[in-house]
């Protein structure tokens, strides 16, 4: 489990278009969100509240009971309602991570993902990037709030969806990268150096490599 702070909101928030335009967009960030800090039921009604309007989280909640029920019609029964509120809690559920619950709330989050995505996604490609390859990362100017990219910075850790970098204790998303200039592999090596019982990881360069 990994917190996100108030400023990763923001810059979620301000960095992608509203989902009522280009809703693959914050898709691809929830999807990324999800593979990489794992948030609890807290930290999903705060992504609710930060990057949807009230009528977008009630299509969205819409959407999600319409496929739990398999699109059935007409009044919910007490059975229904019973179910929906037992996978998609109106309050906090206080869910234990290992519980059956949790167990089938994973399981539908997930058929969510894929039947949302499906139907328009192109196949996800891996990431270029590797550890100690060089990246900008697309930030706005927070006087200005013009879209400006930061760096170059080194990789220090990659996902499919996500990198973190040198200096940046947050993930990036792949929609905020681009290439930086080539290492010269020939010139620096680097390594990643971690303490015991200190979870923070290091990117070092390491002298000359030998031609």
């Amino acid at each position: 489990y990994i917190p996100f702070s108030t400023s990763d909101l923001y810059n979620w928030k301000h960095q992608n278009p509203p989902f009522s335009e280009k809703p693959q967009a914050l898709i691809s960030l929830l999807e990324s969100v999800f593979n990489t800090h794992d948030p609890t039921w807290d930290d999903c009604q705060q992504l609710l509240q930060a990057l949807f309007t009230s009528e977008e989280r009630e299509r969205i909640r819409g959407q999600a009971i319409k496929s739990m029920l398999g699109g059935s019609k007409g009044p919910l029964n007490k059975q229904q309602r019973a179910r929906i509120e037992a996978q998609l809690p109106s309050i906090h559920p206080r869910w234990q991570a290992n519980s059956s619950v949790h167990q089938l709330q994973s399981e539908l989050h997930e058929t969510l993902r894929k039947k949302m995505t499906s139907s328009n996604e192109k196949l996800l490609q891996p990431l270029p990037y590797k550890p100690g390859d060089l990246v900008f990362i697309h930030r706005f100017d927070s006087k200005t709030l013009e879209p400006r990219w930061k760096g170059p910075v080194p990789v220090v850790l990659s996902t499919p969806l996500a990198v973190k970098v040198a200096g940046h204790s947050a993930w990036i998303h792949r929609n905020h990268l681009k290439p930086g200039p080539p290492t010269d592999t020939k010139e620096d090596k680097w390594k990643i150096t971690s303490q015991p019982g200190d979870p923070k990881l290091r990117l070092e360069r390491i002298g000359n490599a030998s031609p």
